[in-house]
């Protein structure tokens, strides 16, 4: 797993653009992640795909529903269709830990080994 694609998605969404900068990752057909922030702050909102907008055939497995929630993402809402969570950066360190939480997401939800730079889509903004 290409861990500097991601870490360089986060700083960009953190540092660069305006008030409304958002990423998403689109990977192994159908699935995606994506995280939204401003420049300059210090939280980032991040979605990870649910079944609600999955085609039958790339349904995650209630074993792969679970391992999201033991992870940390939020269940689907009524406000929220897809898996969420807010993450908060201070420093390098905080930005490590999302870093390999979100690879970590990847690889033991969805499957993802790689990852690579045009998987990406950026709105800096």
């Amino acid at each position: 797993m290409n861990k500097s694609l991601i870490q360089t998605a986060f700083q960009k969404i953190l540092k660069e653009g305006g008030e409304s900068n958002y990423f998403t990752l689109d990977f192994a057909d159908s699935y995606y992640l994506q995280a939204a922030s401003s420049k300059g702050a210090n939280e980032v909102f991040c979605e990870a795909v649910s079944n609600e907008y999955l085609p039958a055939a790339k349904k995650l497995s209630e074993s792969q529903l679970l391992k999201l929630v033991e992870l940390g993402w939020k269940k689907p809402s009524e406000g929220n269709v897809n898996f969420s969570t807010e993450l908060t950066v201070n420093d390098k360190k905080d930005l490590e830990k999302i870093v390999d939480f979100v690879a970590q997401t990847l690889s033991e939800v969805y499957g993802a080994n790689e990852i690579k730079k045009e998987h990406f889509q950026y709105f800096l903004g």
